[in-house]
């Protein structure tokens, strides 16, 4: 496959994977061009990236505490037509995590945070560990601790696979906040695009199904 239809088709995801509020977490506004602006430019005529070097900054996320959150993504575009990304997490101007472009986060990573919980202790952030050369813009989910200062990557995966039908393929479509639980609220789709989904009928969870994820079991359950 060409490379412009690859370059295309992971912008696509990414505008498909744009992040909402809920209503119970603090407004940081519509992410949709946030995580556009985190791709490099690239020529019309060959599909490579520009030189170039930007960073990219999120909003602000402001928790009941006034912990201050905010991402921003460093975009550096080479000579040789390559790119990658950079992607920090601060709180309160402190760098708390950082993704540098290798194998494991890929080299169009990005990351913005989503909401506090209500006690101001656990901030969720949607990242994506995704390489320019690919089709596929797999999104998930971070959660913060201000409390111990670490930060942990919950199984919602394996909790999701529990109430699929086996080797039935869906995706991450956005983080919406945090419930009175202090469960994290996110929404999951059928992934039918996949050639390997066994099941072209999908998951059942159609375009959108909200889900609730305990951070600190891993338990996910359906939202009624």
């Amino acid at each position: 496959m060409h490379f412009v239809t690859l370059y295309l088709q992971v912008m696509y995801r990414a505008v498909a994977c744009a992040i909402v509020l809920s209503a119970a977490a603090a407004s940081a506004g519509d992410f949709r061009p946030f995580w556009s602006s985190t791709t490099c430019d690239r020529s019309s005529a060959t599909g490579l990236a520009l030189k170039q070097s930007r960073t990219v900054k999120s909003d602000v996320v402001v928790s009941a505490a006034g912990q201050r959150a905010w991402s921003e993504v460093a975009v550096v575009g080479f000579a040789e037509g390559g790119c990658s990304n950079t992607s920090r997490l601060f709180i309160d101007g402190r760098q708390v995590y950082r993704m540098e472009p290798n194998g494991q986060n890929g080299d169009a990573n990005a990351m913005a945070p989503i909401a506090w919980s209500a006690d101001g202790r656990l901030l969720a952030v949607e990242f994506a560990a995704v390489n320019y050369a690919t089709d596929f813009f797999p999104s998930s989910i971070l959660v913060y601790d201000s409390r111990s200062g670490s930060i942990s990557e919950p199984e919602w995966y394996e909790g999701v696979k529990k109430l699929a039908p086996k080797d039935c393929n869906f995706m991450l479509q956005r983080v919406t906040g945090f419930d009175r639980r202090g469960r994290i609220n996110f929404v999951i789709e059928d992934d039918l695009d996949d050639p390997g989904n066994d099941h072209p009928n999908g998951c059942g969870f159609g375009r959108g199904k909200t889900l609730s994820l305990d951070p600190a079991s891993g338990r996910v359950e359906a939202v009624r």
